[in-house]
């Protein structure tokens, strides 16, 4: 069991625990890997049970001994077959246990079912395969001094090792939190944040201070991806494809993304890099500009023009000297407004060009290029609208993964408001045919502070699924919220907002290949703490991201669930006094 903050008022809190020495807490069984042959065990059979039992010496899980049980018949009763282990005195009802046991079977499919009871009857059924397997049961006792009890539901030959009940301390006042790392979710890809419309003040600043920014967003911060935006816009496209003919007002804009790419990989930084357009060139659109929506022309056969599309991304491809992670082929491909845009619908119309008819096409030209970026979509406007657009993608697998925008959330209120359509991307992409990972791709508001950032990235990771969180304001302009961005940049200078706390919280020890694992909280906790967990890839160390949107103190008890651990590091960012620790 372990505590942390005490006070945690208004705050993220980040814990990274490291396991290495396999320390755990108290083990209630004594001789639990029969290495003391069946010491404080009793194996028995009644109702028409038949078993035999032994000590497998040939394979155990671990030491010298197992458990082998061969059930001939399982009877009729649940307990006809049965090994009895401790009674544990003075537990207390209501405490919080972790039952751990290592298994295996000669039948996969066949069942072992754990039972707590002197009176009062609590079971938890496992199912077993073939190899030994880690099994844990985090149960609350329902009674003072229950037996731990092993029954035999089916006829097969089960084997038993490490079997361990921890008891743990709740804590006087506050909440209980329960890690299970044998329930897991999505696989991240990462913490990202965008590179877009002001990023080239980034590079106007003097060597010193462009440094400072560089390691702060690529070294310090974490981050995993780096969205920017397409700037390939060739003045007499597609007559000259030169990037030398791009107009001066957004060439600068144009050359700065390999400067970007090139400090996403260098040094050894394995940051992923997604390029998104905001629009076709203009020469293919319907209203002949950038701006203000239109879609695709059609041609003297009356058809969409597809084909020039994707012509247009082989000709990108072919004249930058860097290619992108992931590619975006359309920004927000249901919104119109006065900046760059492009309307498709999610199929096409008679008056709209198709977004999956436009992504076919540009798939078939670059899908056998080398390093053929990864296509993303349809990178929607807002939640709603992903619910539409994803649908024909369902069918093409060459979507690699599904990605929204959560511009949904436009308040405070709606943060949590939002949580159904969270599942509702959260259950279409895991869809066990037709779903893949999920991403959000953009978002920031600037009335939110640096709380409701973070609050707003726990539901995308929580309650979407969500792989990928990407940050719209990573570096701007113009800007007085100090928490609606978080380098803004202005006259040679910059400052840091306070989200760049928020974000570190996740992108720091939240990396490319960890996974979300279960948390969970009792029943009737405090609903303004926020917990979520993540597990290395090696399968050694854990992250803990713990928020407190409410306006009380509370303490968090963790309950390990018989994870080892080595060592345990925190760090607090608060609401009334802005600082990482």
């Amino acid at each position: 069991m372990s505590v942390i903050p005490a006070s945690i008022l208004r705050a993220v809190v980040a814990v990274f625990i490291a396991g290495a020495a396999m320390l755990h807490a108290q083990n209630l069984v004594p001789n639990s890997g029969f290495e003391g042959g069946f010491t404080g065990w009793t194996n028995g059979t009644n109702s028409g049970g038949i078993a035999t039992h032994s000590l497998e010496t040939g394979q155990p899980f671990a030491g010298a001994r197992a458990l082998k049980r061969v059930i001939s018949n399982a009877g009729t009763t649940s307990s006809a077959v049965q090994t009895l282990g401790p009674t544990f005195t003075n537990l207390g009802t209501s405490r919080a246990t972790t039952i751990t046991f290592r298994a295996r079977a000669a039948k996969p499919g066949t069942r072992v079912r754990f039972v707590m009871q002197t009176n009062i009857y609590r079971q938890q059924t496992f199912t077993l395969t073939t190899a030994w397997q880690y099994f844990i049961w985090n149960h609350t006792t329902a009674e003072d001094s229950p037996r731990l009890r092993i029954q035999y539901p089916d006829a097969g030959t089960v084997w038993l090792d490490e079997i361990s009940v921890e008891a743990h301390r709740t804590p006087s006042s506050g909440i209980l939190v329960t890690l299970d790392p044998s329930i897991r979710h999505q696989t991240m890809d990462g913490i990202g944040g965008a590179l877009t419309w002001y990023s080239s003040r980034m590079l106007s600043l003097s060597s010193a201070r462009r440094a400072q920014v560089e390691a702060l967003i690529f070294d310090d911060l974490g981050l995993d991806i780096i969205r920017l935006k397409n700037w390939y816009f060739p003045a007499d496209y597609p007559a000259n494809k030169s990037p030398g003919n791009i107009p001066a007002s957004v060439r600068t804009n144009h050359n700065n993304n390999k400067v970007f790419y090139d400090m996403a990989k260098k040094n050894g930084r394995d940051i992923s890099v997604l390029l998104s357009s905001w629009s076709p060139p203009a020469q293919l659109k319907t209203n002949n500009s950038l701006q203000n929506g239109g879609t695709l022309k059609k041609n003297a056969n009356g058809q969409y023009v597809y084909a020039d599309l994707a012509q247009y991304w082989v000709d990108l491809l072919d004249h930058m000297n860097w290619v992108p992670d992931y590619l975006s082929f359309q920004n927000e491909p249901g919104w119109v407004a006065d900046h760059e845009t492009c309307e498709f619908a999610p199929t096409q119309t008679s008056a709209l060009a198709g977004y999956a008819e436009a992504l076919d096409a540009i798939h078939n030209r670059i899908k056998d290029r080398p390093n053929s970026p990864v296509l993303i979509g349809p990178e929607s406007e807002n939640m709603n609208a992903f619910v539409s657009q994803v649908a024909p993608l369902r069918s093409r697998p060459h979507v690699g993964v599904y990605a929204y925008h959560s511009y949904n959330i436009g308040s405070h209120a709606a943060i949590d408001g939002e949580i159904p359509r969270f599942n509702r991307i959260r259950d279409e992409s895991t869809n066990p045919t037709t779903g893949r990972r999920n991403w959000m791709s953009e978002h920031s508001r600037g009335e939110f502070d640096w709380l409701d950032t973070a609050h707003v990235i726990h539901n995308t990771l929580v309650e979407a699924n969500s792989s990928a969180y990407i940050f719209w304001k990573l570096v701007w302009g113009d800007s007085t919220n100090p928490d609606e961005i978080v380098f803004n940049i202005n006259g040679g200078d910059y400052v840091m907002g306070n989200t760049y706390y928020a974000l570190k919280h996740y992108a720091k020890y939240i990396s490319r290949g960890h996974q979300r694992f279960e948390v969970s909280k009792l029943a009737g906790s405090n609903t303004n703490i926020r917990v979520s967990g993540y597990l290395n890839p090696a399968g050694n160390q854990v992250t803990l991201v713990v928020l407190n949107t409410g306006g009380t103190d509370d303490e968090i008890a963790l309950r390990l669930s018989g994870l080892p651990v080595d060592s345990a590091t925190s760090f607090r960012t608060r609401k009334f006094d802005v600082q990482s620790k």
